[in-house]
């Protein structure tokens, strides 16, 4: 799930570091455009605001948000990540975990143990994967029915015999 922030004064931003998130996209001025489904990391601002560059950003880019996690400081009371609130009301997506400034160990933790990150895939990844994945096991049933064998068992059994001939350098 790809990742996109904004991090004013490093607390966001200390956070992608602190989960080892490489390739995450940052708002710097709402102008950015993502093409893929995202989680939203975002700070609050003044008392429970959604920052102006987010806003900017979700004006254009919100088809696929899925989640928001939000920083806040719990000294600003019932303002506190308020902004993750107010995205997640207007945009119909969870919010996904509230974290205090740039967050403790306990909550790298639970974030990386939640499934905040890992959301299921669009259609057309899954079928990448798929593809990428179960290819060489198709190849080998399709092999299979070719020949008529019976199993994959008798499959391995044939690419076995033939490895052995060319490794013996023995052609038939």
């Amino acid at each position: 799930m790809k990742v996109v922030y904004a991090s004013r004064t490093g607390n966001v931003e200390s956070i992608i570091s602190k989960l080892g998130i490489e390739d995450a996209l940052k708002i710097e001025d709402g102008s950015e455009t993502v093409e893929e489904d995202y989680i939203l990391f975002t700070y609050t601002d003044g008392f429970g605001d959604v920052p102006y560059e987010v806003d900017e950003f979700l004006q254009s880019q919100s088809e696929h948000l899925k989640g928001v996690v939000v920083s806040g400081d719990t000294g600003y009371g019932e303002a506190y990540c308020k902004a993750g609130d107010v995205i997640a009301e207007q945009y119909n997506v969870p919010c996904l975990y509230k974290v205090e400034n740039d967050g403790s160990d306990e909550d790298i933790e639970a974030i990386k143990k939640s499934d905040c990150l890992i959301m299921p895939l669009s259609a057309h990844e899954f079928e990448r994967r798929l593809i990428f994945y179960a290819s060489p096991t198709l190849t080998k049933l399709k092999v299979a029915c070719i020949y008529n064998l019976n199993d994959l068992d008798d499959l391995e059994e044939c690419i076995q015999y033939y490895n052995e001939l060319l490794n013996k350098k023995i052609f038939i």
